[in-house]
Formats: structure tokens, C-alpha cells, sequence
């Protein structure tokens, strides 16, 4: 459940000790060891009631901060979800938080955060971290015209399905001040896309990334390996697909299946085979597809990310960028000197 409210209700409820049965959405243990979970509450529907995010609170915000190397292209940078919910029901992925309803932030409230991110905290780069920003095109549209209107300092990314980019918003997405998308490409099988209940093609896919290049926003493929019903087939179309869009970067996560997601339930049921919940974090080959090791899943898993980074235009990109943000160029030596000195010292 969405947690503003809850947490309000919660607090309200221990400080003047009454019980916790009436705060929606929450699960608690009682003094006999029983184990008590409360009704869901309502979503919140208009996210401009909440209000504005307290980031004077984190510690040494904004310079503590930083997200994944080559991520952004200037500091310092925020994080912020615009909107909540997504429609499409993916069988890897748990909606039980946000639900299958989109509600948003207005286009205002949206940039009324983004000039106080940079009034306040001299922000240049925004993340928005929604599941599913580019949702609505006219939405993004009247956003992206709001920016365009009333210029910040600031450039920002996003996420979006393959089918709901247009290219006449990614333009004046462009001139707003996007600088990437991420989408999420998962194979380069439209069987196993099906199997995934993606509802896209991957010629849907490749015709997106080409309009989202041609805008001149950078593009980020978010992909998977080793979704049940995974085979060599279906590995080298992804390897080779990956290396047939204009991709900019490339992330390719372990599949991991989740609790709560539809595909956990077909596997497992209602029990939680991964006791290490450390280890459920798209990094660990926790399931082996039929046919596979672990160790095997992990040399393909190798060889696809190797394939894409070590051609020459993708390591020209980011010498190039290295050089043009001396952050991401201190950030890579230190990452460099820390495993040379790891090798060294065993």
C-alpha cells in the first residue's frame, strides 16, 4: 500500500496507544503472536494533495546522493515519481503497491517541484522513477510545452513502453530537456514476449528506439535473462537484437521472480522458496530456466553484456563522456583503483 497516509494513521495510533486494527493497509503482530493484517485502503487518487517531498530532511542532500555512473549527464541529481500505477499487467512484475490504475501529478504540480529542486538544491538533472511515465502522450505533451514555456536549468529522464512513444512528443520532449528514456525491452523473442504477457512486438521495439534516437534522446535498454521458458534460441535473439538498435546503455537483469508477481505465484504458490531475501535483487540467478545452471545462465548473462559494451562506437560514447563530466571520470578511477587493488591484494 502507499504509505503517506498509513504512516500518519500508524503514528497517530502509537502515541496515544490505541490500537493498530483501525489503520488501514498494515500488518502487525499482537502481544499473543498472532498475526493481524488490517483492510487495504483507498488508492490516493489526486497526487497533488500530497505534499511536497522533504528533502531537506535526507542527510547531505543533494552531494550524497549520486545514481549509477554515466547516468545522468550533470550533478547534482534527484529522484521523483510523477505519477503511480501501471495498466500493464507484465507476469514478472508485482502491481500489488500501486495497482493497475495510472493517477498523476498535474503538469504544474510536476514543475513546481522541478524550479524548487533547482531554486533550492541547484538540481540539474531529475530521474522520474514512475513505472510508466510516457503513459498519456498529451499529458507529457502539455508538461513537455510547460517546460519549453518556462525554462529550468535542467534535464531530465523517464521511463516508457515501446508502444506509447510518439514521435511528435518525443520532439518536444527533446526541447523540454529529456535526455534519455528507458524502456523496457526484455527479449528480442516475441515468443518469450508473449510468454512475459509483455502485450509488444519486438518490432514495436525497434521502431520506438529509432524515433527516441532521432529525436536526440539517449535510449536505455532495459532487458532480462533467464524467464522461464528461456532457451539458445531465444538468448542469441536478444544478443543480437541488442545490438541492432541504437541503445546508448544497456541493463540486463537477472530474472528474479518476485512474491507477489503473477509469475511467482505460477512457480511457487503461496510459499517463499529464497530465504536470503538479500539475494532477490535481479543480480542473482535465484531461478534456473529448464535446461540451464546457474553457472550457464551466468557465462550467456556475460557474453551478451560483453557483446554490447566492447564495440568501438559504444566505448567512444563514454570516453567521450568521461571526459565531458570530470565526476563520472573521478567516480570510474576510484572504481578502477578499488578492483586493480582487489586483484593486487589477493
Amino acid at each position: 500500500n502507499e504509505g503517506e497516509l498509513i504512516l500518519e494513521a500508524l503514528l497517530y495510533n502509537i502515541e496515544n496507544n490505541i490500537s493498530l486494527e483501525s489503520v488501514d493497509g498494515i500488518i502487525y503482530r499482537e502481544k499473543d503472536e498472532s498475526i493481524r493484517r488490517t483492510q487495504r485502503p483507498q488508492d490516493i487518487e489526486d497526487l497533488d494533495d500530497l505534499p511536497m517531498p522533504a528533502w531537506d530532511l535526507l542527510p547531505k542532500f543533494p552531494k550524497a546522493y549520486l545514481p549509477a555512473i554515466y547516468d545522468y549527464p550533470r550533478a547534482p541529481v534527484a529522484t521523483y515519481s510523477a505519477s503511480r500505477g501501471c495498466p500493464f499487467l507484465c507476469e514478472f512484475c508485482d502491481t500489488s503497491t500501486f495497482g493497475a490504475k495510472i493517477r498523476y501529478n498535474s503538469p504544474q504540480r510536476v514543475y513546481d517541484i522541478m524550479k524548487h529542486l533547482s531554486d533550492t538544491y541547484g538540481i540539474k538533472h531529475l530521474q522520474f522513477i514512475d513505472d510508466l511515465f510516457v503513459a498519456h502522450n498529451q499529458r507529457v505533451q502539455d508538461f513537455s510545452r510547460l517546460l519549453i514555456a518556462n525554462p529550468i536549468d535542467m534535464t531530465w529522464s523517464c521511463t516508457a513502453r515501446v508502444n506509447t512513444v510518439k514521435p511528435d512528443t518525443l520532439a518536444l520532449m527533446k526541447q523540454a530537456g529529456c535526455w534519455e528514456i528507458s524502456f523496457g525491452l526484455e527479449s528480442g523473442s516475441d515468443w518469450l514476449l508473449d510468454e512475459m504477457k509483455k502485450s509488444q512486438r519486438v518490432e514495436t521495439a525497434v521502431e520506438a528506439v529509432k524515433w527516441t534516437h532521432e529525436a536526440g534522446i539517449r535510449v536505455k535498454g532495459l532487458l532480462m535473462l533467464g524467464y522461464p521458458g528461456e532457451t539458445q534460441e531465444t538468448i542469441a535473439e536478444t544478443k543480437e537484437f541488442v545490438k541492432s538498435i541504437p541503445l546508448t546503455t544497456m541493463n540486463l537483469s537477472k530474472f528474479t521472480p518476485y512474491p507477489g508477481s503473477p509469475i511467482y505465484r505460477k512457480l511457487y504458490g503461496a510459499s517463499i522458496i529464497e530465504a536470503d531475501w538479500e539475494r532477490l535483487n535481479g543480480m542473482n540467478f535465484v531461478y534456473q530456466a529448464e535446461g540451464f545452471s546457474e553457472e550457464e545462465l551466468d557465462t550467456q548473462y556475460k557474453e551478451i553484456i560483453t557483446s554490447f559494451y566492447k564495440r568501438n562506437e559504444i566505448l567512444l560514447y563514454y570516453i567521450k563522456m568521461s571526459f565531458a563530466n570530470l565526476t563520472h571520470l573521478k567516480r570510474l578511477s576510484i572504481f578502477l583503483f578499488a578492483f586493480l587493488w582487489s586483484k593486487i591484494s589477493r
